[in-house]
């Protein structure tokens, strides 16, 4: 029993860590499920409950063959993704509209030490995987240049939102975040969820009702979008592995220049000065790509830890 607290705890800690990297436009929580070693385990858990046989046995009640699926690694991450997006989502909204050379060097920090943590998963390296790369890159960074756009509140609009952002989520490399603040909808869901808070915390049904509206919407497409993605990114995984990792590392690479701190307006610069401010956002980029290492390493002990024990 307590080998099992300790797996659980460890998928309730991934899962906050994915959902802190999932509500940060320019980091994918992909990239830390990645990292965390969990990344294949999820999107088969995933492609299991999302299958038409998982369809049939709830319909049924056919509590068998639901015994038999992978419950416990997505209900804890799905548990440390919501808390952490609950308990994030008003400090980063703060930070983003009062700090954001900071919030965005500590990204920047993020996203960088990613690109390194995932290299490793590929042994070896040729002229067509770094072609590959390139390519993502160049793509990726082409994205990132566009300017947000004001786009529809339609319901049905927000579905497609949903189903966008969580295929992105799941990319690793690509941030969902960003996909949203792409078609001008980051806000719009950011605020939708602080709604829902304020809401039940203040007693306003209107507003609980008005921000669950939209959620739910966006979470119908969430499920929409997983339906279609995780099994092409499965198969891409066990078929295509080196091809699909060297392009999801050039996506991270592209991706860089969104959270890149130095900013005049929306153009990147440089420097000019040693000043406070500066070393602060340097400080804190140094920060973040230390996390990251040492969450890889947190993962890697935990990962020798569960092989002692099966061993």
């Amino acid at each position: 029993m307590k080998i099992e607290w300790k797996k659980y705890l460890k998928y309730l800690g991934c899962g906050a860590i994915i959902g802190g990297a999932d509500i940060i436009p320019g980091v994918s929580g992909g990239t830390m499920a990645f990292i965390l070693g969990i990344y294949a385990d999820m999107l088969d858990a995933i492609k299991s409950w999302l299958s038409p046989d998982t369809a049939k046995a709830i319909l049924t009640a056919d509590f068998k063959a639901l015994k038999s699926k992978p419950f416990a690694l997505p209900f804890w991450v799905v548990i440390g993704i919501g808390m952490a997006i609950i308990l994030l989502s008003s400090p980063i909204k703060y930070a983003l509209d009062h700090h954001p050379q900071y919030l965005w060097s500590f990204f920047f920090g993020l996203v960088a030490a990613s690109v390194f943590s995932v290299k490793k998963k590929v042994e070896k390296w040729d002229w067509k995987l770094l072609l590959v790369l390139l390519l993502g890159g160049i793509g990726a960074y082409y994205l990132t240049g566009m300017v947000p756009t004001q786009t529809t509140g339609h319901k049905l609009f927000i579905v497609f939102c949903g189903a966008l952002a969580i295929s992105a989520m799941i990319l690793p490399g690509i941030s969902g975040s960003f996909v949203l603040l792409l078609i001008g909808k980051y806000d719009y869901i950011l605020g939708a969820v602080n709604g829902l808070k304020s809401g039940i915390l203040n007693g306003d049904g209107v507003l609980v009702i008005n921000s669950l509206i939209i959620l739910l919407c966006f979470g119908a497409g969430v499920i929409i979008g997983l339906i279609s993605i995780v099994r092409l990114l499965s198969f891409c995984l066990q078929k295509y592995y080196t091809w699909t990792v060297a392009i999801l590392i050039g996506f991270m690479l592209g991706s860089l220049r969104k959270v890149w701190p130095f900013k005049n307006g929306e153009t990147n610069i440089l420097p000019d000065d040693l000043s406070l401010k500066t070393v602060l956002t340097v400080a804190l980029a140094i920060f973040g790509f230390l996390i990251v290492i040492a969450i890889e390493k947190f993962a890697e002990k935990i990962a020798q830890e569960e092989n002692k024990e099966i061993d």
